[in-house]
């Protein structure tokens, strides 16, 4: 390497065959920093995809089309009373369990010493009725996955 100064700036210019190791250094990194970016831009779509396809108890979506369709007539999705109480945090208030078990059929637990249910019985004057959709998992699941969003 050859050196020379010119007012107050040094440099070093460097010979033939250091600026061949350069360009190879810069090619080196340039290559890494393209697989870089393409590990980056893979894994990025990889975490997209797990996280628009990961299992849950139950498709939200579903959960409220079927509220909108079945429930909503009755209950607000809001702490307001309607025909039947609101349903802002229930999930907080009653467990998924006694939540399933009164989605599978209210006037059974309506008529048994449950004291939820009787608190209910003197709040409401009309009873939720047996909803057919109701019965299977699949629907009670969605449903209560809706319901944890409020």
């Amino acid at each position: 390497m050859s050196k020379f100064k010119y007012k107050n700036f040094n440099a070093e210019i460097a010979s033939p065959s250091a600026r061949n190791d350069n360009k190879a250094e810069v090619s080196l990194r340039g290559a890494l920093a393209t697989k870089q970016s393409k590990f980056i831009a893979i894994s990025s779509v990889f975490i997209l995809g797990l996280t628009l396809v990961s299992p849950s108890y139950g498709d939200t979506l579903p959960g409220e089309e079927l509220f909108n369709k079945k429930c909503k007539q009755c209950h607000k999705t809001t702490e307001q009373l309607s025909i039947g109480p609101g349903l802002k945090d229930v999930t907080k208030r009653r467990s998924v369990e006694w939540i399933e078990k009164w989605l599978i059929d209210p006037k059974k637990i309506l008529n048994s010493d449950d004291p939820i249910a009787q608190e209910l019985k003197k709040n409401f004057k009309r009873v939720m009725p047996k909803i057919p959709e109701m019965s299977t998992d699949e629907n009670r699941k969605d449903i209560i996955e809706y319901l944890k969003t409020l």
